[in-house]
């Protein structure tokens, strides 16, 4: 996968992807969610309009790594045999953010139930780890935490796109797990990003 990064790696505003991601996160909330409860549609906004400015209010001039990315990396989409292995089911492959594969391995993104918890633990562990996700050619440290926000705001559009085709209609109880989690993401991430401002831990 660090191959692929390597190949593909783009440096783009983080201000400017991140408010992209954002409006086509609401755009498809307005045309394709017409079903979901009013109450999910009040979390996803909030969540969008807290994230973004977040990230306007702390991301300004930074640059970020986009990078071909899987999409579903997950353990039951790698196959081993004893001498090789390959990754299957690329069919949201897409270019986003160079840590959001493994984000969504390590974190076991595609479990929801604890997911707040298992960033909550991570991010406190990040001041002890020093090649964190090194295996993608990069590293998640103290410094550059501001992939967090950007990851769950791309990691929220590929969920709601995997559910947003006419033929699932019950869109609230495909999200809904996912949806639980996020008043308890965006505190934790805020609360990070503000503490780290604060304590000058942000590199900008």
């Amino acid at each position: 996968m660090s191959k692929l990064y390597l190949q593909s790696t783009v440096k783009v505003s983080a201000n400017n992807y991140t408010s992209k991601i954002c409006n086509d996160i609401l755009s498809l909330l307005n045309t394709s969610f017409h079903s979901l409860p009013d109450e999910n549609k009040a979390r996803i906004s909030y969540f969008v309009s807290e994230l973004r400015l977040l990230c306007s209010n702390y991301l300004d001039d930074i640059k970020i790594d986009l990078v071909c990315t899987h999409g579903d990396f997950q353990p039951g989409n790698i196959l081993c045999s004893k001498d090789d292995f390959w990754i299957i089911d690329w069919e949201y492959s897409a270019q986003r953010s160079i840590f959001y594969d493994a984000l969504v391995f390590d974190l076991e993104c595609r479990f929801p139930p604890g997911l707040s918890a298992r960033l909550d633990k991570k991010i406190n562990e990040m001041s002890n780890i020093n090649t964190y996700l090194g295996w993608t050619g990069g590293a998640l440290s103290e410094k550059n935490k501001y992939y967090f926000p950007i990851f769950f705001i791309e990691d929220l559009l590929l969920r709601m796109n995997e559910v947003s085709v006419q033929l699932i209609h019950a869109k609230s109880d495909a999200l809904s797990l996912y949806l639980d989690e996020l008043p308890a993401i965006q505190t934790i991430l805020k609360n990070n990003m503000e503490k780290d401002i604060s304590t000058n831990c942000i590199s900008f």
